[in-house]
């Protein structure tokens, strides 16, 4: 960023978290917020058609929490497995879904998450799917979804479960709590709050006409913020900003 930023005529950011994080090495140049985009057409759970496959075989009936990440310390899957089994301690019967790469750098990282999901007494109640191409049927299938990562920016994973209309548990982390509303729509937790984590998930879990009015109100904060014609609005005024100041 060093390198290149001196050169550029504008700077685009994905989330004003990233701004603030680089604004004190950053040159003295417009900037613009533009967040990640999703499609709202293909992130429609009416649109998802039921399929049967291994993954979703084992989730059964049962309540289930998910999560779309690569097996990364930034993701902090080690409090997603905390605040899951905590979860179990109230709904016996819930399931972990989570849906991501493991690639070979981190595959040490990957058998500590299962070392401590075994210690935890909920590794068979854990469902690692690995990468999918389409992870539309899963996002369909969890009841409620969490991130519990440590550092993002503008996390798609979160617009996608939110565009899909699942309600969103997640820790303050990039601009998710510009998005989710704590309470309204979803529920934000500071990061590696585990217990509290839980508590809303175990919420959410019970009560089915909860999770049916915050997956609704986070489809429509998402279609408003990340639907392609809103981002690419805000990326053509941001260019022809620069345009005119040239």
């Amino acid at each position: 960023f060093r390198l290149v930023a001196p050169i550029a005529d504008g700077l685009i950011f994905a989330s004003n978290r990233s701004r603030e994080y680089y604004q004190s090495i950053s040159p003295n140049c417009p900037m613009a917020i533009v967040p990640s985009v999703v499609d709202p057409n293909r992130f429609d759970h009416r649109k998802v058609s039921d399929e049967s496959s291994d993954i979703l075989s084992l989730l059964g009936d049962w309540p289930v929490v998910g999560t779309l990440a690569s097996i990364n310390p930034n993701k902090d899957i080690s409090t997603f497995l905390k605040a899951f089994a905590r979860v179990c301690e109230t709904i016996p019967d819930s399931r972990a879904l989570i849906v991501g790469p493991v690639y070979d750098s981190q595959k040490d990282y990957f058998r500590k998450l299962e070392s401590q999901a075994e210690s935890l007494g909920v590794s068979d109640r854990v469902v690692w799917a690995g990468a999918l191409r389409d992870v539309r049927p899963m996002l369909r299938r969890i009841d409620a979804y969490l991130c519990s990562s440590s550092n993002e920016s503008s996390p798609m994973a979160v617009w996608e479960a939110m565009f899909m209309g699942r309600a969103v548990v997640s820790s303050d982390v990039g601009d998710v709590g510009l998005h989710i509303v704590d309470g309204d729509n979803g529920y934000i937790t500071e990061v590696g709050d585990d217990a509290l984590m839980a508590a809303r998930l175990a919420a959410l879990l019970q009560d089915c006409d909860k999770r049916r009015v915050f997956g609704a109100r986070a489809r429509s904060a998402a279609i408003t913020s990340f639907s392609p014609r809103i981002v690419a609005e805000k990326t053509e005024a941001f260019y022809r900003r620069i345009l005119a100041d040239r």
